[in-house]
């Protein structure tokens, strides 16, 4: 490339708010470089002036899902066809094993197009996003291109069988049943793995499976992400002693068999009702007819704008995220930010540290989860305790934190790439 600056390729079809992190972060340590991906939302909403009030608020609020501070709309490339297609099945509720297949089909087009670009643009590192990165990888491996790899989530080896397990274990709590890769989306994730000079983990969770996957630990980068401090904080009632009500639990996420939902509430069904409050935001992917046995437990809460789910967090006690599968969960860091102890598992992978910020409980175990709401409920102390530590550790994991850990991580790539 002519520019004096490193320049920095990033490719990642879909929304993922790190990844928009990630850009911004490139950005503002002064690295060159473009951002492709499917859409990004690069307008203001005056578009869509002609539309009704109540209607253009509500596209705009969902285009603004594709936005990210920091990031510069002329350097954007969208590719945006498959993606509004994907987007239109999955909300249509069209079967798993369709969605599975249209969302490889997305990913491999959008690879192609990636891979087709490279030799024009010769970047001097090329991030790419797990499940659509291995024929960029291989085009800038053929260039001499370095190539990091962001593993967002538990490999997929892991996370599938995880999954097929559990609709096994209980079909009635899932709202369909888990799609299969096909054979060439899963020789992708191995040849990605293979192809990729370092891979970008968030949690040890992940680097774990990445480990049992056959990736050598040497290869692996640990980039825990970061919240906002500012806006994530704690609420007045924070660290005040409760008075006798009923401890309030709060889940903030979609509401399905992945994240152990039912195992939270059976849980709830080993305590006192009038000892617990629960509340469940986000939006639902479980059949109404499993969660009818459960009714009085929770409250559901539907999906909340984001300028309003710090107060969600606020008005809790109790951050409760006894997820099976993750990457490492940004709801737990908002939670940690909030000041609420956390009750979770290690396969969040999650910056809790058992019996300080919170507890960690084994998956699928509604006993211990009991034990642990019930440790909290009856040593008020102990939990006053964890939300100051809650939010004491929030502090050390902020954006600005890991945008300066991934400088450090692209800056030694390039590093070793010029010698």
């Amino acid at each position: 490339m002519t520019e004096e600056r490193p320049v920095v390729d990033v490719f990642h079809p879909g929304a993922v708010n790190t990844t928009y992190a990630q850009v911004a972060a490139l950005q503002a340590a002064g690295f060159g470089g473009r951002f492709f991906t499917s859409y990004y939302f690069k307008g203001d909403g005056s578009v869509f002036g002609l539309l009704p009030p109540s209607l253009r608020e509500a596209v705009v609020a969902q285009l603004r899902r594709r936005q990210g501070p920091g990031i510069d709309p002329a350097r954007v490339e969208n590719a945006p066809l498959l993606e509004a297609f994907y987007v239109a099945t999955a909300r249509a509720g069209a079967p798993a094993s369709w969605r599975r297949a249209l969302l490889d089909l997305r990913n491999r087009r959008f690879d192609q197009r990636c891979a087709r670009i490279l030799p024009r643009r010769r970047p001097d590192l090329v991030i790419g996003n797990d499940g659509a990165a291995e024929l960029t990888f291989t085009a800038a491996r053929g260039l001499g291109i370095p190539t990091l790899l962001n593993q967002v989530i538990g490999h997929d080896a892991v996370g599938t069988a995880l999954l097929e397990e559990e609709y096994r274990r209980d079909p009635a709590f899932a709202a369909r049943p888990p799609g299969r890769r096909s054979p060439l989306a899963l020789e992708t994730r191995r040849r990605e793995l293979r192809f990729a000079d370092r891979i970008l983990a968030p949690s040890s969770y992940v680097r774990d499976t990445l480990v049992e996957a056959g990736v050598a630990p040497e290869r692996i980068a640990l980039l825990p992400y970061g919240v906002d401090t500012r806006r994530f904080r704690p609420g007045p009632e924070h660290a005040v002693p409760r008075g006798g009500r009923p401890l309030r639990l709060l889940f903030v996420g979609q509401i399905g068999q992945r994240k152990g939902l039912r195992y939270l509430l059976e849980a709830l069904r080993r305590l006192p009702r009038e000892g617990y409050e629960l509340t469940l935001a986000g939006s639902l992917a479980v059949p109404p007819a499993a969660l009818a046995p459960y009714r009085g437990l929770y409250r559901h809460l539907p999906n909340q704008p984001y300028h309003r789910i710090h107060e969600v967090f606020q008005a809790a006690d109790v951050f409760v995220y006894p997820s099976l599968h993750e990457g490492s969960a940004l709801a737990v860091y908002e939670a940690l930010a909030s000041g609420l102890p956390v009750v979770t598992t290690r396969n969040t992978g999650s910056v809790v540290r058992d019996g300080k910020e919170g507890l960690l409980v084994p998956i699928r175990d509604p006993e211990a989860l009991a034990g642990a709401l019930e440790t909290l409920r009856g040593d008020e102390a102990r939990r006053l305790e964890m939300a100051q530590a809650a939010r004491r550790r929030a502090e050390t994991f902020t954006w600005r934190r890991y945008a300066e850990d991934l400088e450090e991580t692209v800056r030694s790539m390039l590093a070793e790439g010029r010698e």
